[in-house]
C-alpha cells in the first residue's frame, strides 16, 4: 500500500503521462534485475567484491536506474504536451532558461550558505562552475525534451 501512495506521489495527473513513467519505472526494474544478475555472476567467476565493494556496486545500480528514467523521459516528447507552434516553443524556451539561470542562481547562495564564503581562488571558482554546470545540464535536458514534444506534437 505504502509504493502505491508513492507512485501516486510521484506520477502525473495525466493519464498518459503516468502511464508512460510507470513503463520507464517496470523498465529501469528490469535492467536493474538483469544487472544485479550479471553482477552476482561477475562476483562468482571473477570475485570482484574483492576489488569493488559491494556499497559502490549498490550505487553504481541506482545512478542507472534513475537515469535510465530520466533519459527516457527526455526522450519521450511527453513533457510539453501543449506546444504546438514555434510562437509557444519560443516562449517556452525562454521560460526554461529563466528557470535555469534561477536554479543556478539560487543552488550558488545554498553552496555558499552550506560550505562558507570561498578563501582560495580554487574555491571561487568551484562555486561559480557547479551552479553554472547544473544550470547547464538542467537546461540542456529541458530543451532536448521540448524539442522532441515540439516535433511530436507538430506532427500529430
Amino acid at each position: 500500500m505504502a509504493l502505491k501512495a508513492i507512485l501516486y506521489f510521484l506520477l502525473s495527473d495525466d493519464e498518459y503521462k503516468a502511464k508512460k513513467i510507470t513503463e520507464f519505472l517496470a523498465e529501469s526494474a528490469l535492467l536493474n534485475g538483469i544487472l544485479c544478475f550479471l553482477f552476482l555472476l561477475l562476483d562468482r567467476l571473477y570475485s570482484i567484491g574483492e576489488f569493488v565493494p559491494t556499497i559502490a556496486l549498490m550505487i553504481t545500480l541506482l545512478a542507472i536506474s534513475i537515469l535510465y528514467v530520466i533519459v527516457r523521459y527526455i526522450l519521450s516528447g511527453i513533457e510539453f504536451a501543449n506546444v504546438f507552434t514555434r510562437t509557444e516553443f519560443k516562449n517556452e524556451r525562454k521560460h526554461l532558461l529563466f528557470k535555469a539561470i534561477t536554479f543556478s542562481i539560487i543552488f550558488g547562495i545554498l553552496m555558499v550558505i552550506v560550505t562558507g564564503v570561498p578563501k582560495v581562488a580554487f574555491d571561487v571558482i568551484q562555486l561559480c562552475s557547479v551552479p553554472l554546470l547544473a544550470g547547464f545540464l538542467l537546461y540542456a535536458m529541458n530543451y532536448v525534451s521540448l524539442v522532441i514534444s515540439y516535433r511530436k506534437n507538430k506532427s500529430l
